[in-house]
């Protein structure tokens, strides 16, 4: 069931597309990984939190583009807006947040200020 959950997650309801900017938290666990790599292979970047080292190396094993520790950096958020700011200046923030624990789906600029 981990990937038909964020099958429609991220393709269904957050519309990701090529070249759009992915935000998941939790991301070390089975249904994260199953949205990163799904991410992935749409062609988008993904920014993949969790909550340790070793989970971080597992994101990044699996293809995130950026990872975060939420328990250590906890303004996060900001770390994300720099992330994406770097990637594509003026934007307001990612294009889907997914977040694992408790589904969250949210299109365009949930971050932004």
């Amino acid at each position: 069931m981990i990937y038909p959950t964020s099958w429609i997650g991220i393709v269904h309801r957050g519309k990701l597309q090529k070249g759009e900017i992915c935000l998941i938290h939790a991301a070390s666990s089975g249904v994260g990984l199953a949205a990163l790599q799904i991410a992935k292979s749409i062609g988008a970047t993904v920014i993949a939190t969790a909550g340790s080292d070793q989970k971080l190396r597992v994101c990044k094993d699996h293809g995130a583009d950026y990872v975060i520790d939420y328990r250590k950096d906890l303004k996060w958020w900001e770390t994300v807006n720099q992330i994406v700011q770097g990637l594509k200046p003026g934007n307001k923030g990612v294009d889907v947040v997914y977040k694992t624990v408790v589904f969250v789906s949210i299109k365009k600029k949930w971050l932004g200020v």
